[in-house]
């Protein structure tokens, strides 16, 4: 009777779970903010030591870099897309465009996707770098595509919202809205979270109609992050607001003039960079303000590990900061030439520089 009662329990949070639009989603993935919710997570398991276990010096205008199964991946200033063996540090193969790069990176299922200033999405062969299909469009793609199935979604500064066969990179459908697309979509596996230049926060279906809409009076361009029940996003003027799923407000705060970076949550908390030069955590239910850091101004969106928060500040100083007191564990100041990007994996960090240097550190 027992064991009914609990089967009973776990086939109803499913379906309550999948009835909010949480689903499958894809493993051994990556994208910008981590996964296809957007929370900003990883498990890598960082310390507050380390040691430096090589370097990368030859690879001129490097702007970003991701850590992706087993590789790293940067992307350059002069068009090119590159993959590098971790281990061995030997590159394995040089994508070049026409255009550049203004999109970070989506892998699945040994697939590589991203977009151009030119307007036009790129599938690689993640294996050997080959271009699999690209797809045009008429405005430049900034925003990091999502997988939901077998559709591939990316929105454009033209304003519209695609969706492709993944596979073909055949068109399934496209959503016009009021203004341009610089918010990365997000999804619990269902349906698709994302915002517009308008002021605009759409939700729509995997079809591409629309389940609601959400008006503010301000500029969102940043990506969202869904956690729970809930839907995070902030806008340029520096306001953070929390959804539910159905499109209902359950707070707001208005905190600076101005973010650029996105939100992350993660284990009931968000974490958001301001203009103000703070790093704020509040609470995921009621928006209270947990704590905040006065360390240096970021722009940067933070990453979420088990135990640490990391970004880079204006300064271009890497912080370690424990998640959730906000106390300071570790500072890379020591790189003079600064911090452009960094990446992270179990327990390493790997940080590029001013200089176009790859570092690589290991913590303990």
């Amino acid at each position: 009777m027992k064991k009914l009662i609990y089967i009973s329990i776990v086939l109803v949070t499913l379906f309550l779970l999948i009835s909010q639009g949480f689903a499958y989603i894809p493993a051994n993935s990556f994208t910008f903010k981590g996964n296809f919710q957007r929370t900003g997570y990883t498990d890598a398991l960082i310390k507050n030591n380390s040691v430096k276990a090589w370097t990368i010096e030859n690879i001129p205008n490097l702007k970003e870099i991701n850590f992706i199964n087993n590789s790293l991946v940067a992307v350059t200033k002069k068009c090119e897309i590159i993959s590098i063996n971790e281990s061995t540090k030997e590159c394995l193969w040089i994508y070049k465009t026409y255009s550049e790069i203004t999109s970070s990176p989506t892998y699945y299922d040994s697939r590589l996707y991203f977009g151009t200033a030119e307007g036009r999405i790129i599938c690689l062969d993640f294996a050997s770098g080959k271009e699999l299909w690209s797809y045009p469009i008429s405005g430049s793609i900034y925003t990091s595509p999502l997988i939901l199935g077998n559709s591939l979604i990316f929105g454009s500064d033209n304003g519209k919202l695609y969706s492709l066969d993944r596979i073909s990179g055949g068109k399934l459908w496209e959503y016009k809205t009021g203004g341009a697309l610089k918010s990365s979509p997000a999804t619990c596996g269902k349906y698709i979270y994302f915002g517009s230049t308008s002021g605009i926060f759409y939700c729509l279906t995997q079809s591409g109609s629309l389940r609601w809409a959400f008006n503010t009076p301000e500029t969102i361009v940043s990506t969202p992050a869904l956690i729970e029940n809930y839907l995070i996003f902030t806008t340029y003027e520096g306001s953070i607001y929390c959804l539910n799923l159905d499109g209902k407000l359950i707070w707001k705060k208005l905190i600076s003039p101005y973010t650029q970076s996105s939100p992350v949550a993660h284990d009931g908390i968000v974490y958001q960079n301001f203009s103000d030069g703070k790093l704020y955590a509040f609470n995921l239910k009621n928006g209270s303000i947990l704590w905040f850091s006065e360390l240096q101004k970021s722009n940067s969106t933070p990453e979420i590990t088990k135990d640490l928060l990391i970004y880079e500040s204006s300064l271009k100083w890497l912080n370690l900061i424990d998640r959730n007191s906000g106390k300071l564990k570790r500072q890379y100041e020591e790189l003079l030439e600064g911090i452009i990007d960094f990446t992270v994996s179990d327990n390493s960090i790997f940080v590029l520089t001013g200089y176009s240097t790859i570092i690589k550190y290991d913590t303990f």
